[in-house]
């Protein structure tokens, strides 16, 4: 039985640690808001990417199929759909490159944020009566 109240214990522990989010995150959007919102937005773009290259290829598979299929030679459009599949794959990698490097300026300017705050309560504290 001990087990188990220390299961549920610790699950309470996790949530009411989830109250301490909305505070981080006010300070993460105070130290950055472009470099948050940039990160976000491209995060977004990032992620239809996949769908992008399923849907490219598709139309590839298509167009093969239909070229065996009625005896036919490999449409032009074929290799400018290769070329856009190639094209969205660089620019994939380009996008994860930039998230890091926000993520990485995000990381400078949180620190920085977090070590002025610091510093600007340090200064108001009230030490001549110690």
């Amino acid at each position: 039985m001990k087990r188990k109240d220390n299961f549920w214990s610790g699950w309470q522990e996790r949530l009411s640690a989830l109250r301490n989010v909305p505070p981080v995150l006010k300070i993460v959007w105070e130290s950055g808001p472009i470099v948050v919102s940039l990160g976000l937005i491209l995060r977004l773009i990032s992620s239809l990417l996949p769908i992008v290259a399923l849907w490219i290829t598709k139309l590839i598979i298509d167009g093969i199929v239909h070229a065996v299929s009625t005896h036919q030679p490999v449409p032009r459009t074929l290799w400018w759909l290769v070329a856009a599949e190639f094209a969205v794959a660089i620019f994939g990698s380009v996008l994860s490159r930039t998230i890091d490097y926000l993520d990485s300026l995000l990381a400078d300017k949180y620190t920085r944020h977090v070590s002025i705050q610091v510093m600007r309560h340090a200064a108001n504290l009230d030490l001549t009566g110690v």
